[in-house]
């Protein structure tokens, strides 16, 4: 057990964060027999992509940590009986959503999405809204793990500091997914409570709407004396609207004064609401807030990955490559983008991978983003000064092998190839290319020098996509 131990710790320094926690967290060491290693997984999917994308590194590993190679064979902890579905149209996401609602579960102060539930916990009035219904799981990663685990305290309701939470998110980053996981697992755990979802828009029309009939007390007393938790989403939707406003400013007090508690989701902070009465403002300030960030490119792919495995669809890893890198406007959409191209490739009967891609008409804007590999050589040749010839001979300077690295980093950054195809430009194999990106990858993090030195190459990349060639010009 120790010797596993040791061989994940060495995966875990060659290997993004994301990746790792993904991909080796779930693993088990089941026993050893022999020159036999076994090592359970917690599904099919999970074993072909393991295999397919680590095994190297898995080999290289225990061979290092248990003294000698060892043969290494995985065992499925959890059959994956929806195996065969995933060849179907019909896939979890978008089967419909009474059947699939992940939950958020408090673990250690924090919030993991997990099995199904039903939501009839939420009873129908004319005051109380059923939470927004959403299929799959809330993934929890660098950008957005701050809120996440945020969201996990305010469930459990011991944190007097949190009794005001404000979440603020850009568009299709999930603030409204998570507040709609986060309702449900409240009414899961304490069922007693009161909660109440509702939005900028269903708050204003509900207020004016009661005003007209003359029941606005009524109904201002509903909200300030029956509701435990209010859940209010799309808060920068009520800027202007000064009368709801501070109808919403007296709700907020009476609702913290019984002890109860609240959370805001905006696309705007609450230092930048504008047009917003101050003493509202103020009091959304003296809360708790956190912000759901935009992902880094090793997250966007983390992302994909993750809905491949939620899905078991049957992926190439340079095609979740290409969309992560394709500078979708938001999470959902690159999400959305990696569904469609998956059910599109079902009905041609066609596999998942860039040649696939090229033929749909998912506007990826090939011919703009077609960079080569030989420009890209060219580029590094003339920024560090190295010829083409050290970039792909077995030289193990400092400086030629860094150059080298970089040249491979923006090879699997900004063309269609695959690991093996970038890696015969250069004479190596997948896997030299692959531990080149992560290790440039980490450089990146820790120099900011050499991170400065690489940004410049990858500016003029960029510039380069919207360009006629004859303009790629240093």
């Amino acid at each position: 057990m120790q010797h596993w131990e040791s061989t994940l710790q060495a995966i875990q320094a060659e290997i993004p964060a994301p990746q790792f926690q993904r991909w080796f967290k779930e693993l088990a060491f089941l026993r050893q027999d022999g020159d036999t290693l076994f090592v359970g997984v917690p599904s099919a999917f999970h074993q072909e992509w393991l295999s397919s994308h680590y095994k190297d590194q898995l080999h290289r590993a225990i061979s290092k940590n248990f003294g000698s190679p060892l043969q290494l064979e995985f065992e499925v902890l959890v059959e994956d009986s929806n195996r065969e579905a995933s060849q179907s149209i019909s896939v979890p996401v978008a089967a419909p959503v009474a059947q699939q609602k992940p939950q958020l579960r408090v673990v250690e102060g924090g919030v993991k999405l997990s099995e199904s539930l039903t939501e009839d916990a939420f009873p129908q009035s004319d005051f109380d809204s059923q939470l927004p219904s959403f299929s799959g799981d809330f993934f929890e990663l660098n950008f957005n793990r701050l809120c996440v685990q945020l969201c996990g305290l305010f469930v459990q309701g011991q944190t007097s500091s949190l009794s005001s939470l404000f979440i603020s998110a850009g568009i299709g980053m999930g603030k409204t997914h998570l507040l709609s996981k986060l309702g449900t697992e409240i009414k899961k755990s304490a069922p007693h409570l009161k909660v109440r979802y509702t939005s900028a828009e269903k708050f204003t029309n509900e207020m004016f709407k009661s005003w007209n009939n003359k029941s606005g007390p009524n109904y201002q007393m509903y909200y300030r004396d029956q509701v435990d938790v209010l859940l209010f989403d799309d808060l920068q939707g009520l800027a202007g609207r000064k009368a709801t406003q501070e109808a919403l400013l007296h709700i907020y007090n009476e609702i913290l004064s019984r002890g109860g508690r609240l959370v805001f989701t905006s696309t705007e902070t609450p230092h930048k609401l504008s047009d917003f009465i101050e003493p509202l403002r103020s009091r959304l300030l003296s809360g708790v807030a956190a912000e759901i960030k935009i992902p880094s490119y090793e997250e966007k792919v983390c992302l994909l990955s993750l809905l491949a495995q939620q899905n078991q669809i049957p992926v190439e890893e340079s095609l979740l490559r290409v969309l992560a890198d394709h500078g979708h406007r938001d999470v959902r959409e690159m999400l959305g983008a990696f569904l469609r191209l998956h059910l599109q490739s079902h009905l041609e009967k066609k596999a998942l991978d860039l040649a696939f891609l090229a033929k749909t008409g998912l506007p990826l804007e090939t011919a703009q983003q077609a960079i080569s590999i030989n420009e890209i050589i060219a580029l590094v040749e003339n920024c560090f000064g190295i010829s083409k010839t050290d970039l792909v001979s077995k030289s193990r300077k400092g400086l030629i092998v860094w150059a080298r690295q970089v040249a491979m980093y923006l090879g699997r950054r900004f063309t269609l190839h695959s690991l093996e195809e970038i890696g015969k430009f250069f004479g190596r194999d997948h896997a030299t290319v692959l531990y080149a990106y992560e290790k440039v990858s980490e450089t990146l993090r820790e120099q900011p020098t050499k991170r400065y030195e690489v940004e410049f190459l990858m500016q003029k990349l960029q510039a380069r996509m919207s360009k006629p060639e004859n303009d790629f010009l240093l």
